[in-house]
């Protein structure tokens, strides 16, 4: 594999979206000998440069927010929307970065495992909604439309398929809305250890279990029915939910025995305090 250390953005055409999947393709087959498509990176058959042009350097990324952060800044001078719907540019930046954002097995040869070709290659027919989010394009999404909100996503390893980012990037109208992203944040993360809570996604025959994060989706998706739910706040929102999510908000105990109205009030205290619900 022969990459260039620096050089200007590129945006690959179908000739070179094909030769990059034919590669993958050939990794999932066992060839881990096949040659990478370099070519496809650098010659004006398989890619062209992104105008106005701007210089990318070949790095790894410690996590997202790495990631994000300086794709953010590399692309700062385009519109959002336009970034995000060049499937061109993100293909090109999949391979340019293949391995710093693919895993490796123990002789340190690419491991696609799972992964679709969407987690590196994005073609128009199947843009990769759903666990296989192409993991540069996530990144730069959970920084750009998210920020701080999103730090239990953005701390983790670019090429991570952790639970609750998969489950809340599954569906672009839940990905994209700020509200619920940062109500998420607050019901199933502890910002002390920058842990997720122990039980939200739930697991074997709980995998639904009350106010997880199974069921937040499930009710999101029940209230998109009446309310514009992915348009709202995290504070509008909370005040929809049910009472079972009560017991997720910071500063109230699974256990505890008080009237729920009390429990609300002060979990929402620390971080939504403008609600006031079930008063």
């Amino acid at each position: 594999m022969v990459i260039i250390m620096r050089q200007p953005i590129r945006q690959m055409n179908a000739k070179g979206i094909t030769a990059s999947k034919a590669y993958l393709a050939n990794l999932r087959a066992g060839q881990v000998d096949a040659p990478f498509p370099d070519y496809a990176l650098s010659d004006a058959k398989y890619s062209d440069v992104l105008e106005p042009a701007v210089i990318i350097e070949a790095r790894s990324f410690a996590n997202r927010r790495e990631a994000g952060e300086y794709l953010s800044e590399k692309l700062a001078h385009f519109p959002i929307e336009e970034v995000q719907q060049n499937y061109g540019l993100w293909s090109w930046l999949g391979m340019f970065y293949f391995n710093s954002i693919v895993n490796q097995d123990d002789s340190g040869n690419p491991d696609l495992g799972r992964d679709s070709d969407a987690a590196y290659v994005l073609d128009p027919a199947s843009p990769g909604w759903g666990d296989n989010r192409h993991r540069l394009l996530m990144a730069y999404e959970t920084y750009t439309f998210h920020g701080e909100d999103a730090w239990f996503m953005l701390d983790q390893p670019v090429n991570s398929a952790d639970q609750l980012t998969n489950r809340l990037s599954g569906k672009p109208t839940i990905f994209r809305s700020r509200g619920i992203v940062k109500l998420a944040h607050v019901l199933y993360t502890d910002p002390s250890t920058r842990r997720r809570k122990r039980g939200f996604g739930g697991g074997g025959q709980n995998q639904r279990s009350p106010g997880n994060l199974m069921r937040f989706i499930d009710v999101l998706d029940q209230l998109y029915m009446t309310y514009d739910v992915y348009g709202m706040t995290a504070e509008e929102l909370m005040k929809l939910l049910p009472v079972e999510f009560d017991r997720w908000l910071p500063g109230v105990s699974s256990n505890n025995s008080e009237s729920d109205t009390s429990r609300t009030s002060r979990g929402l205290a620390s971080f939504l305090p403008s609600i006031r619900r079930r008063q």
